[in-house]
């Protein structure tokens, strides 16, 4: 089976592409919650199943099932790793000088409301205890010292401190922490299906029996290949000359699909939704060649029905959510 290496190495490349070529919006703590998910976060059930092998083996063996799954693991220990990320989001880790062991866990929320009360109080009695401040966790009004600053000013600092951090300047949600919980799971499993017990677990031989192996697989697929990379090839390209150039504006389109592709989220609503009408007409004819007894083959003996609900599960949906939450 895949290591914790290779997990951690092959989901730390997805992270950090998706860093780069969001700008940064996918954060450095959304490349770490990717790689824990989709490093410890299943196998924690094989953990338990071992500590309890001496003691309870068959609530072990149990326990191994619910969690060391794709949907298992984000509805219960991902749940709790959830919550850990939406509070990690929420503090900073700062170094207070005095030795290598003043290193502090602090908050980072409340910095624009603490500068606001910092200046009522010095109206008050014109002093700043800086030490208090620290020591209630506020790392942002620490790093302000002097001076008083505009709104404008307070905010561009807040988020130079948090770029600097790696974290970006939002917070994260429960539902975006849990979303990111469920793409490590994906991307875990992937790994898991495709390079785990020689090729023979349950999952990947139900990829590879969505194909024809039998006798006379070839004498269609020339024919069936090239109506199906035909009639999918011609739509997607169309739909892409007709969406992604002036053929917008100058096509005689109906006024609402005009509208909807004057934007750029429109345009991308559209692509997307031709390339999943394509996806889901070819999976129904592959089903329904599959579906006839006795097995006729669809696309010769390629099995394609089951390498594109996999790479849809494994591959694109990671990435989906993943772009989901760097929103």
């Amino acid at each position: 089976m895949p290591s914790t290496v290779a997990h951690s190495l092959t989901s730390f490349a997805v992270g950090f592409v998706l860093h780069a070529l969001t700008s940064t919006r996918f954060s450095a703590l959304h490349v770490f919650l990717l790689v824990l998910h989709s490093t410890n976060g299943p196998d924690i059930g094989s953990v338990v199943e071992f500590l309890l092998s001496g003691i309870a083996p068959k609530f072990g063996t149990l326990l191994m099932d619910i969690v060391h799954h794709p949907i298992g693991y984000a509805l219960t220990a991902g749940l709790a790793w959830a919550w850990v990320g939406t509070w990690m989001s929420r503090v900073d880790v700062v170094f207070g000088g005095q030795s290598w062991r003043d290193v502090r866990i602090v908050s980072r929320v409340g910095g624009r409301q603490w500068r606001r009360r910092r200046g009522r109080r010095r109206q008050d009695d014109g002093n700043d205890d800086y030490g208090d401040e620290y020591e209630n966790g506020d790392a942002i009004g620490l790093a302000e010292e002097g001076g008083d600053n505009n709104d404008e000013e307070e905010e561009q600092t807040k988020d130079e401190l948090d770029d600097s951090a790696g974290l970006g300047s939002q917070h994260l949600t429960f539902l975006n922490s849990w979303l990111l919980c469920v793409a490590g799971s994906l991307l875990h499993f992937r790994l898991d299906t495709l390079y785990e017990g020689n090729g023979q677990t349950p999952e990947y031989r139900w990829i590879l029996s969505t194909g024809y192996w039998l006798p006379g697989a070839n004498d269609i697929i020339y024919p069936s290949v090239g109506l199906a990379f035909f009639f999918s090839l011609s739509t997607l390209i169309t739909a892409m000359l007709i969406v992604h150039t002036s053929l917008r504006t100058t096509l005689p389109l109906p006024t609402r699909v005009s509208a909807l592709l004057a934007t750029s989220e429109g345009r991308l609503v559209v692509t997307a939704g031709t390339a999943m009408v394509v996806a889901v007409v070819y999976l129904l004819f592959v089903y329904s060649r599959m579906a006839i007894v006795p097995r006729v083959p669809a696309v010769g003996e390629e099995a394609d029905f089951g390498v594109l609900v996999f790479e849809a599960l494994t591959g694109i949906l990671p990435l989906t959510l993943c772009a989901w939450v760097s929103r």
